[in-house]
Protein backbone atom coordinates (compact mmCIF):
# COMPACT_ATOMS: atom_id res chain seq x y z
CA UNK A 1 0.00 0.00 0.00
CA UNK A 2 2.95 2.32 1.37
CA UNK A 3 4.01 2.04 -2.22
CA UNK A 4 1.26 2.48 -4.49
CA UNK A 5 1.67 -1.12 -6.57
CA UNK A 6 -2.36 -1.46 -6.34
CA UNK A 7 -2.73 1.26 -8.67
CA UNK A 8 -1.08 -1.00 -11.38
CA UNK A 9 -3.63 -3.58 -11.49
CA UNK A 10 -6.89 -1.68 -10.40
CA UNK A 11 -6.26 -3.03 -6.37
CA UNK A 12 -7.80 -6.04 -7.48
CA UNK A 13 -5.94 -8.15 -4.90
CA UNK A 14 -7.35 -11.70 -6.32
CA UNK A 15 -4.78 -10.68 -9.65
CA UNK A 16 -2.17 -10.66 -7.00
CA UNK A 17 -3.13 -13.61 -4.86
CA UNK A 18 -4.14 -15.61 -7.25
CA UNK A 19 -0.56 -14.83 -9.26
CA UNK A 20 1.77 -15.55 -6.44
CA UNK A 21 -0.37 -18.74 -5.76
CA UNK A 22 0.67 -19.94 -8.76
CA UNK A 23 4.36 -18.92 -8.82
CA UNK A 24 4.76 -20.69 -5.34
CA UNK A 25 3.34 -24.00 -6.78
CA UNK A 26 5.99 -23.89 -9.65
CA UNK A 27 8.46 -23.51 -7.31
CA UNK A 28 10.48 -26.84 -6.54
CA UNK A 29 11.47 -27.91 -2.96
CA UNK A 30 14.98 -27.17 -3.29
CA UNK A 31 17.05 -26.46 -0.31
CA UNK A 32 17.35 -22.64 -0.92
CA UNK A 33 16.62 -22.24 -4.46
CA UNK A 34 12.78 -22.49 -3.48
CA UNK A 35 9.59 -19.91 -2.51
CA UNK A 36 11.12 -18.57 0.66
CA UNK A 37 13.95 -17.78 -1.22
CA UNK A 38 12.39 -15.70 -3.47
CA UNK A 39 9.86 -14.16 -0.75
CA UNK A 40 13.29 -13.86 1.11
CA UNK A 41 14.24 -11.60 -2.11
CA UNK A 42 11.04 -9.52 -3.11
CA UNK A 43 10.83 -8.70 0.88
CA UNK A 44 14.44 -6.94 0.40
CA UNK A 45 13.28 -5.22 -3.04
CA UNK A 46 10.12 -4.14 -0.79
CA UNK A 47 13.04 -2.83 2.20
CA UNK A 48 14.81 -1.08 -0.71
CA UNK A 49 11.77 1.38 -2.02
CA UNK A 50 10.55 1.74 1.93
CA UNK A 51 13.75 2.68 3.15
CA UNK A 52 14.60 5.36 0.23
CA UNK A 53 12.21 7.56 -0.30
CA UNK A 54 13.93 9.12 -3.39
CA UNK A 55 14.17 6.07 -4.93
CA UNK A 56 10.36 4.98 -4.02
CA UNK A 57 9.04 8.63 -5.93
CA UNK A 58 11.80 8.50 -8.80
CA UNK A 59 10.75 4.74 -10.03
CA UNK A 60 6.98 4.63 -11.31
CA UNK A 61 4.49 2.50 -9.85
CA UNK A 62 4.48 -0.23 -13.02
CA UNK A 63 8.30 -0.26 -12.68
CA UNK A 64 7.91 -1.16 -8.61
CA UNK A 65 5.46 -3.57 -9.54
CA UNK A 66 7.83 -5.18 -11.99
CA UNK A 67 11.13 -5.07 -9.29
CA UNK A 68 8.48 -6.26 -6.62
CA UNK A 69 7.32 -9.36 -8.88
CA UNK A 70 10.61 -9.93 -10.91
CA UNK A 71 11.87 -10.14 -7.30
CA UNK A 72 9.21 -12.75 -6.49
CA UNK A 73 9.65 -14.79 -9.84
CA UNK A 74 13.31 -14.56 -10.76
CA UNK A 75 13.77 -18.43 -9.70
CA UNK A 76 10.95 -20.15 -10.80
CA UNK A 77 11.08 -23.65 -11.34
CA UNK A 78 14.74 -23.92 -10.05
CA UNK A 79 16.04 -27.77 -10.59
CA UNK A 80 18.67 -27.29 -8.00
CA UNK A 81 21.60 -26.96 -10.02
CA UNK A 82 23.34 -23.63 -12.00
CA UNK A 83 24.56 -22.77 -15.37
CA UNK A 84 27.25 -24.87 -15.58
CA UNK A 85 26.05 -28.27 -14.74
CA UNK A 86 23.09 -27.59 -17.30
CA UNK A 87 25.68 -26.46 -20.19
CA UNK A 88 28.04 -29.53 -19.39
CA UNK A 89 24.90 -32.14 -19.08
CA UNK A 90 23.66 -31.13 -22.36
CA UNK A 91 19.77 -30.60 -20.83
CA UNK A 92 16.93 -29.75 -22.29
CA UNK A 93 17.23 -26.35 -20.91
CA UNK A 94 20.55 -25.43 -21.64
CA UNK A 95 19.45 -26.59 -25.75
CA UNK A 96 16.60 -24.37 -25.46
CA UNK A 97 18.25 -21.21 -24.60
CA UNK A 98 21.59 -21.80 -26.64
CA UNK A 99 23.76 -22.33 -23.24
CA UNK A 100 23.08 -18.38 -22.71
CA UNK A 101 21.56 -17.52 -19.02
CA UNK A 102 19.85 -20.60 -19.25
CA UNK A 103 18.37 -21.10 -15.82
CA UNK A 104 17.53 -16.95 -15.92
CA UNK A 105 15.69 -17.88 -19.14
CA UNK A 106 13.90 -20.24 -18.06
CA UNK A 107 12.83 -18.51 -14.93
CA UNK A 108 11.43 -15.47 -16.78
CA UNK A 109 9.38 -17.12 -19.08
CA UNK A 110 7.35 -19.04 -16.78
CA UNK A 111 6.49 -16.57 -15.41
CA UNK A 112 5.44 -14.47 -18.63
CA UNK A 113 3.53 -17.74 -19.58
CA UNK A 114 1.50 -17.36 -16.29
CA UNK A 115 0.68 -14.20 -16.56
CA UNK A 116 -1.03 -15.53 -20.09
CA UNK A 117 -3.43 -16.30 -18.17
CA UNK A 118 -5.90 -12.81 -17.72
CA UNK A 119 -6.80 -14.10 -13.60
CA UNK A 120 -3.14 -13.76 -13.36
CA UNK A 121 -2.23 -10.75 -15.52
CA UNK A 122 -1.61 -7.48 -12.86
CA UNK A 123 -0.93 -5.16 -15.94
CA UNK A 124 -3.39 -6.39 -18.08
CA UNK A 125 -5.30 -2.60 -17.02
CA UNK A 126 -2.21 -1.18 -18.51
CA UNK A 127 -2.29 0.14 -22.55
CA UNK A 128 -0.79 -2.77 -24.48
CA UNK A 129 2.74 -0.67 -25.66
CA UNK A 130 3.16 -0.10 -22.07
CA UNK A 131 2.39 -4.03 -21.29
CA UNK A 132 5.11 -4.54 -23.72
CA UNK A 133 7.73 -2.61 -22.01
CA UNK A 134 6.97 -4.51 -18.41
CA UNK A 135 7.30 -7.62 -20.02
CA UNK A 136 10.80 -6.57 -21.40
CA UNK A 137 11.48 -4.85 -17.68
CA UNK A 138 10.80 -8.59 -16.60
CA UNK A 139 12.82 -10.05 -18.76
CA UNK A 140 15.78 -8.13 -17.94
CA UNK A 141 15.34 -7.85 -14.24
CA UNK A 142 16.04 -11.46 -13.97
CA UNK A 143 18.13 -11.90 -16.06
CA UNK A 144 20.49 -9.34 -14.39
CA UNK A 145 20.24 -12.14 -11.55
CA UNK A 146 22.60 -14.35 -13.61
CA UNK A 147 25.49 -14.43 -11.93
CA UNK A 148 27.70 -13.74 -15.16
CA UNK A 149 26.63 -10.22 -15.01
CA UNK A 150 28.18 -9.60 -11.06
CA UNK A 151 31.32 -7.63 -12.04
CA UNK A 152 28.91 -4.88 -14.60
CA UNK A 153 26.85 -4.40 -11.75
CA UNK A 154 29.62 -3.73 -9.09
CA UNK A 155 30.95 -1.28 -11.88
CA UNK A 156 28.02 0.74 -12.72
CA UNK A 157 27.72 1.54 -8.92
CA UNK A 158 31.43 2.17 -8.15
CA UNK A 159 30.86 4.60 -11.11
CA UNK A 160 27.42 5.94 -9.66
CA UNK A 161 28.69 9.02 -7.27
CA UNK A 162 24.84 9.36 -6.24
CA UNK A 163 21.66 7.78 -7.19
CA UNK A 164 20.26 11.20 -8.12
CA UNK A 165 22.68 10.54 -11.06
CA UNK A 166 20.49 7.86 -11.99
CA UNK A 167 17.41 9.26 -11.17
CA UNK A 168 16.96 11.58 -14.03
CA UNK A 169 17.58 9.33 -16.57
CA UNK A 170 15.66 6.65 -17.86
CA UNK A 171 18.10 4.56 -19.18
CA UNK A 172 20.71 4.72 -16.05
CA UNK A 173 17.73 4.10 -13.81
CA UNK A 174 16.83 0.70 -15.25
CA UNK A 175 20.30 -0.18 -14.73
CA UNK A 176 20.54 0.57 -11.66
CA UNK A 177 17.42 -1.30 -10.55
CA UNK A 178 18.46 -4.30 -12.43
CA UNK A 179 21.67 -3.65 -9.99
CA UNK A 180 19.80 -3.59 -7.13
CA UNK A 181 17.88 -7.06 -7.91
CA UNK A 182 21.08 -8.42 -8.12
CA UNK A 183 21.90 -6.94 -4.39
CA UNK A 184 18.90 -8.57 -3.37
CA UNK A 185 19.18 -11.74 -4.91
CA UNK A 186 22.57 -12.14 -2.96
CA UNK A 187 21.37 -10.43 0.56
CA UNK A 188 21.04 -13.60 2.48
CA UNK A 189 24.32 -13.15 4.73
CA UNK A 190 23.00 -9.53 5.29
CA UNK A 191 20.30 -10.46 7.53
CA UNK A 192 20.05 -10.91 10.98
CA UNK A 193 22.78 -13.90 11.76
CA UNK A 194 20.62 -17.11 12.76
CA UNK A 195 18.44 -15.92 9.60
CA UNK A 196 21.80 -15.73 7.80
CA UNK A 197 23.26 -19.18 9.02
CA UNK A 198 20.16 -20.65 7.74
CA UNK A 199 20.31 -19.64 4.57
CA UNK A 200 24.09 -20.68 4.52
CA UNK A 201 22.96 -24.33 5.30
CA UNK A 202 20.32 -24.75 2.98
CA UNK A 203 22.58 -23.46 -0.16
CA UNK A 204 25.42 -25.61 1.50
CA UNK A 205 22.96 -28.64 1.46
CA UNK A 206 21.70 -28.07 -2.13
CA UNK A 207 25.17 -27.71 -3.42
CA UNK A 208 25.89 -30.91 -1.78
CA UNK A 209 22.89 -31.92 -3.70
CA UNK A 210 24.48 -30.86 -7.19
CA UNK A 211 28.51 -32.07 -6.19
CA UNK A 212 26.75 -35.60 -6.81
CA UNK A 213 24.87 -35.06 -9.92
CA UNK A 214 28.46 -33.92 -10.97
CA UNK A 215 29.78 -36.82 -9.84
CA UNK A 216 27.16 -38.71 -11.57
CA UNK A 217 28.13 -36.75 -14.85
CA UNK A 218 31.59 -38.17 -14.91
CA UNK A 219 32.78 -35.26 -14.66
CA UNK A 220 35.04 -33.46 -12.03
CA UNK A 221 33.32 -31.91 -9.71
CA UNK A 222 33.76 -27.72 -9.36
CA UNK A 223 35.90 -26.71 -6.23
CA UNK A 224 33.40 -24.68 -4.03
CA UNK A 225 30.98 -27.43 -4.33
CA UNK A 226 33.95 -29.70 -2.56
CA UNK A 227 34.45 -30.16 1.12
CA UNK A 228 30.73 -29.46 2.42
CA UNK A 229 30.31 -31.47 4.92
CA UNK A 230 33.39 -30.34 7.54
CA UNK A 231 32.05 -27.30 9.17
CA UNK A 232 35.23 -24.87 9.49
CA UNK A 233 35.66 -25.93 5.75
CA UNK A 234 32.80 -24.90 4.92
CA UNK A 235 32.64 -21.46 6.82
CA UNK A 236 36.30 -20.43 5.33
CA UNK A 237 34.47 -21.35 1.88
CA UNK A 238 31.45 -19.23 2.66
CA UNK A 239 33.94 -16.13 3.66
CA UNK A 240 35.71 -16.36 0.58
CA UNK A 241 32.70 -15.94 -1.38
CA UNK A 242 31.37 -13.37 0.85
CA UNK A 243 34.53 -11.26 0.57
CA UNK A 244 35.11 -11.52 -3.37
CA UNK A 245 31.22 -11.14 -4.54
CA UNK A 246 28.81 -10.07 -1.84
CA UNK A 247 31.02 -7.19 0.22
CA UNK A 248 32.48 -5.75 -3.38
CA UNK A 249 29.08 -5.37 -4.38
CA UNK A 250 27.33 -4.46 -0.98
CA UNK A 251 29.90 -2.12 -0.13
CA UNK A 252 28.51 -0.08 -3.07
CA UNK A 253 24.95 -0.55 -2.36
CA UNK A 254 25.50 0.82 1.48
CA UNK A 255 27.56 4.08 -0.36
CA UNK A 256 25.03 4.76 -2.71
CA UNK A 257 22.06 4.29 -0.76
CA UNK A 258 23.04 4.87 3.23
CA UNK A 259 19.95 3.87 4.58
CA UNK A 260 20.71 0.31 3.90
CA UNK A 261 24.32 0.58 5.32
CA UNK A 262 23.24 -1.45 8.69
CA UNK A 263 22.42 -4.16 6.58
CA UNK A 264 26.02 -3.97 5.26
CA UNK A 265 27.66 -3.10 8.80
CA UNK A 266 25.56 -6.54 10.02
CA UNK A 267 27.54 -8.66 7.15
CA UNK A 268 30.64 -6.92 8.37
CA UNK A 269 30.58 -7.18 12.15
CA UNK A 270 28.53 -10.10 13.02
CA UNK A 271 27.77 -12.54 10.51
CA UNK A 272 32.12 -12.31 8.95
CA UNK A 273 33.25 -12.67 12.48
CA UNK A 274 30.88 -15.94 13.23
CA UNK A 275 32.60 -17.76 9.96
CA UNK A 276 35.99 -16.29 10.84
CA UNK A 277 35.85 -17.91 14.15
CA UNK A 278 33.82 -20.91 13.30
CA UNK A 279 36.60 -21.60 10.63
CA UNK A 280 39.62 -20.89 13.36
CA UNK A 281 38.39 -21.70 16.61
CA UNK A 282 35.46 -24.29 15.95
CA UNK A 283 31.87 -24.59 16.73
CA UNK A 284 31.77 -24.31 20.63
CA UNK A 285 33.40 -20.73 20.09
CA UNK A 286 31.52 -19.40 17.26
CA UNK A 287 28.06 -20.80 19.46
CA UNK A 288 29.49 -18.55 22.03
CA UNK A 289 29.69 -15.35 19.46
CA UNK A 290 26.37 -16.27 18.13
CA UNK A 291 24.99 -15.82 21.56
CA UNK A 292 25.53 -12.89 22.04
CA UNK A 293 24.33 -11.68 19.17
CA UNK A 294 21.05 -13.49 19.49
CA UNK A 295 18.16 -10.89 19.86
CA UNK A 296 20.23 -7.61 17.94
CA UNK A 297 18.21 -5.52 15.46
CA UNK A 298 20.11 -4.75 12.53
CA UNK A 299 18.36 -1.12 12.04
CA UNK A 300 18.72 -0.37 15.50
CA UNK A 301 22.22 -2.05 16.33
CA UNK A 302 23.67 -0.06 13.42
Amino acid sequence: KELSLGAVFNNEMKLLKSLTKAMMQIYNKNPFHNWRHAFSVAQMSAVFMVRNPDLRKSVSCKMKLAFFIAALGHDLDHPGSDNNYENLSGSQLAEKYNRQSVLENHHVNQFLNLILDEDKNIFKYLEVSQQLEVNQILVDLVLATDMRYHNDHVEFLQNLESPNNAFKDPGRLKLLIMSLIHACDLSGQCVHLQLALAWEERIAAEMQAQAKKYEDLGVEVPQHLRNLDNPRSRAGAQLDFINKVVIPLWVEVARVFPNMKPLYDNLINVVCPHYEILRDHGIEAANFFDAKHANTSIFETF
